[in-house]
């Protein structure tokens, strides 16, 4: 595993097209995709077949959080501009 100081922000810049992002729910939310990792492999599932992802003794936490577009301008004294997300 890489020491967080020897991290470069420019390793995590990465394409994503905005039509690859999900904007809304699915209709049918069993519809949805599920990505799957295990034995250094990636592929492509399904929300349905997640119990057969996740082993017997797993712990699962459920996030109910929500994103809220928040953005704050700020001038300082000195005229300079400081915004915060």
């Amino acid at each position: 595993m890489m020491h967080p100081r020897f991290l470069r922000i420019d390793a995590f810049n990465y394409d994503l097209p905005d039509e690859h992002i999900a904007r809304y729910p699915l209709p049918c939310r069993s519809d949805s995709r599920l990505l799957v990792y295990r034995n250094k492999t990636i592929r492509d599932g399904h929300i349905p077949d997640i119990v057969n992802e996740i082993p017997g003794d797993s712990l699962l936490i459920f996030n109910n959080t929500k994103v809220v577009e928040a953005r704050l301008l700020f001038t300082k004294s000195t005229g300079g501009k400081i915004e915060v997300f």
